[in-house]
């Protein structure tokens, strides 16, 4: 199946993004994800940032002033955010256009990695 949003990327497109220096960011905090997603983009593990959950909370649910809702939402200009099965990060993809912010949702996540 494939990604039926345009912010939704395959691996190939994420690793072009990574390769030109666009971040990768994650909603898991375990260890063995972090080196994973360093083996997979060629990059050194301090390089994969952990999404605050917080961060989350206020751009996906608005909580707290328009203003802080477009300032934490500009953390995550044109990162590639990967969750566990692709469907958090998706979420998150899309509020932060909302917000008038262009990030990108690893389709399949963690899980596409591992069975691609």
């Amino acid at each position: 199946m494939k990604p039926k949003h345009d912010f939704e990327i395959e691996v190939n497109e994420a690793k072009k993004l990574v390769e030109a220096g666009k971040k990768v960011m994650l909603f898991e905090s375990n260890y063995s994800e972090v080196q994973l997603l360093s083996e997979t983009f060629s990059i050194d593990e301090e390089k994969v940032e952990i999404i605050d959950i917080n961060d989350f909370q206020i751009v996906y649910m608005h909580y707290g002033e328009e203003a802080e809702i477009k300032k934490i939402a500009g953390k995550f200009e044109e990162a590639v955010i990967v969750c566990q099965h692709g469907n958090t990060s998706r979420v998150f993809a899309d509020a932060l256009a909302e917000n008038g912010v262009k990030a990108y949702s690893l389709y399949g996540g963690i899980a596409g990695i591992l069975s691609g």
